[in-house]
Formats: structure tokens, sequence, C-alpha cells
């Protein structure tokens, strides 16, 4: 049987936070949950739609003089019935798909020096990643601090926390030891 699709539940998850439209869910996404979630533009609107349609969300359009209308959408209370439903259900495994490991799994068929560079692209992508944990946790505790949502969101922002440093650590070392390999 197919999984079911979770866009659905991080779009009514980012509605429940109060109206949006698509460039924001984007952006929300983005911003709060990049380690850990991700959706395009090609899941998020054609999931809009679908939402609208089973009566999980309304759709309004507010006129815009200088530049397009704008389709804002809101949450209703079947969809957070639906979302509240999901929250309940335990999470199911997701298969992890991850280039750079498969890049290393196949390593003996490219140079050291191929393998060290991928790594340490890596290690570099990790450290922007670490930096933009620092900003979102300064937000979250800075400036909001008494929403609701926010002591969730800061468990979730340590989660990525320890992924990244345990990914830096295995960076780190798989370095250093394919440098003693050669």
């Amino acid at each position: 049987m197919a999984r079911e699709s979770r866009t659905k539940y991080a779009i009514l998850g980012m509605l429940n936070l109060g109206p949006k439209c698509g460039y924001e869910i984007k952006k929300g996404l983005e911003r709060s949950s990049m380690f850990f979630w991700n959706e395009s533009y090609g899941q998020i609107y054609p999931m809009l739609k679908k939402l609208v349609g089973k009566g999980f969300a309304t759709l309004e359009v507010i006129e815009r003089e200088e530049q397009p209308d704008m389709k804002v959408y809101t949450i209703t209370d079947d969809g957070r019935e639906e979302l509240a439903k999901w929250l309940r259900q335990p999470a199911e495994p997701h298969p992890v798909r991850n280039e750079m490991l498969l890049k290393m799994f196949f390593g003996a068929a490219t140079s050291t020096d191929i393998n060290i560079a991928h790594i340490e692209r890596l290690k570099d992508q990790l450290e922007a990643q670490k930096e933009g944990f620092d900003k979102e946790r300064s937000m979250l505790t800075d400036d909001i601090a008494d929403d609701d949502n926010a002591e969730f969101w800061l468990m979730s922002l340590r989660y990525g926390e320890l992924v990244n440093d345990a990914l830096q650590s295995w960076c780190t070392e798989t370095i250093q030891q394919l440098r003693e390999a050669r």
C-alpha cells in the first residue's frame, strides 16, 4: 500500500498557526523545519487546492494593485480536526535518502580527494545550518518566548542542533580516517 503524503499535515500545521499564502507556508517551513522537513511549491500549491476541496481550508483572494492577487488560506474546524487526528497517531518510520552517504558507500570507485571534498562540503553546509539554528534559537527565546508553540519549536530545534553536532563529528572523524588511509 502506498504511503500517504504528509504534505497535507505540514500545510495544515502551518495554517493552524494562522492564515497564510503558499509563499508564506514555504518560507515558514524553510525557516522553522529546514533540518527535518521540506516541501516544494510543486507540492504545496496542489495540496492547498485539495485541502480547500475537502473543506480543510478556505481560500480568500486578496486583490492588490501593483502585484498579482494574493491567495490566503485559512484552516477550518474540519482541518483542525484532521490535523489533531494525525497528531494523535504514532509517527511512521521515514526512509532516509542521503546522496552524500550513497556517494560514500560507493567511494572506493573514486579518489580519496573527491571523497574528502564531498565531506568537507557537507561540513561547510552543516556549519551554515548551525548558524541558522543559532538565529532561530535567539528568535524563539527572545521574540516569541510567550507563544504557546515556542516550547515545542525549541524541542524540535534542539533535535536539529544535536543531529548537526553528531554529523559534524562524523565529518571530522571520516576526513581524518580518509587522510590516514591515503
